[in-house]
C-alpha cells in the first residue's frame, strides 16, 4: 500500500513493537481498537507523519481503502503540526513521545 498525504491510516503493530515508546497513542489500549492516524508528509526529510484523529474505528472503515479527510481538517491539521514542528526545534516539549527519537528511527530505517 502507498500512503499517501491527507488520508487516514491504521497503524500496524509492528511499527510500535519496532519503536518501543510506551507515550505513542498504541493501537489497542484499555480494551479498545487502534486509533485512526492522519497522515502528513514532512517536506524537510520526506518522513511520513502519523497524527491521531479518531478512535472511531467504523467512521473511517472504507474496504480496507485509504479514507480522504475534507480540505479543511488537512489545513488545520497540518497548520498544528507546522506550530508543533517549530516548538519542538526550539528545545519545547509539546508532546509525550520523543519524536526526535522516532525520527531518527526511521530516518535510518530509510538508509538501509
Amino acid at each position: 500500500m502507498i500512503y499517501q498525504e491527507g488520508y487516514v491510516y491504521h497503524i500496524k503493530d509492528e511499527y510500535f513493537e519496532k519503536v518501543h515508546d510506551s507515550s505513542l497513542m498504541q493501537n489497542k489500549e484499555n480494551g479498545t481498537y487502534r486509533p485512526t492516524f492522519y497522515c502528513l508528509r514532512d517536506t524537510k526529510t520526506s518522513l511520513l507523519w502519523m497524527v491521531p484523529l479518531s478512535t472511531r474505528v467504523e467512521k473511517f472503515r472504507s474496504n480496507n481503502n485509504p479514507v480522504p479527510v475534507k480540505h479543511s481538517i488537512h489545513k488545520e491539521v497540518s497548520t498544528n503540526m507546522k506550530r508543533l514542528r517549530h516548538l519542538h526545534a526550539r528545545g519545547k516539549k509539546v508532546v509525550f513521545p520523543d519524536i526526535t527519537r522516532l525520527e531518527q528511527i526511521m530516518l535510518a530505517e530509510l538508509n538501509d
